[in-house]
């Protein structure tokens, strides 16, 4: 079919265009359209395969936008952080769902390099967590749950059952994107940050959609 492949170049076209805005911020919020066409395109595909890995673009995508303007309607930058947040734990939770469905415990405890991913991401969600615990305030509590819920993704997804390793590098591609985040906003900013979380979010995004479209056509 002709359909999928232009999908993804035409998300991959939205994400390097969008690109350039990243790497050039400009004064206005519309160019998250292009980051949110970017996952939705993703999203299209991710319905093909199964409709939990759609619905985990679909969360993401609004997460997307709700992360990325500044004041929608009443909300400003709290809140729609806070239902960003929200959004983005919803995703993980179907991302999760997945990886348990295609779980397969005996061949992680066979594999070193997925154990010790496991165990990277746990030391490292950590060490973010006691970095940022003075400066979270009232934020503490969802972001310690949020952290919970994406270690939680990480780990499945090092313990799934998959015929590649495509979903296991994205998660732990997913979780330096939204430690970037967390780091960038509550700890200050750092050297080529949006630029980072941005891509390092997408090639996560897109490399667990390939790890669950390369598995199914081959069942």
């Amino acid at each position: 079919m002709k359909s999928p492949p232009l999908l993804l170049a035409l998300s991959v076209a939205c994400a390097a265009v969008f690109t350039l805005f990243v790497a050039r911020p400009i004064a206005g919020d519309w160019p998250v359209l292009l980051k949110v066409t970017s996952i939705v395109l993703l999203m299209l595909l991710g319905f093909r395969i199964h409709w939990a890995l759609g619905m985990a673009l679909a969360f993401s995508a609004i997460g997307d936008w709700l992360l990325g303007v500044r004041r929608l309607g009443s909300l400003a930058e709290q809140s729609l952080f806070l239902f960003g947040l929200g959004a983005f734990l919803i995703a993980h939770l179907f991302y999760i769902g997945l990886f348990q469905k295609d779980r397969a415990l005996p061949e992680f405890r066979r594999n070193p390099g997925r154990i010790a991913a496991a165990v990277a991401i746990l030391l490292a969600m950590g060490g973010v967590l006691i970095l940022l615990f003075p400066n979270l305030g009232p934020l503490l509590v969802p972001v310690v749950v949020y952290a919970g819920v994406l270690c939680s993704m990480g780990i499945s997804a090092q313990m799934a059952g998959l015929n590649n390793s495509y979903a296991a590098i994205g998660a732990l591609l997913f979780i330096a994107s939204d430690a970037s985040i967390a780091i960038a906003k509550f700890h200050g900013a750092f050297p080529g940050d949006r630029l980072f979380i941005w891509i390092t979010y997408y090639l996560a995004q897109w490399l667990i959609l390939r790890g669950f479209q390369t598995n199914s056509n081959s069942d």
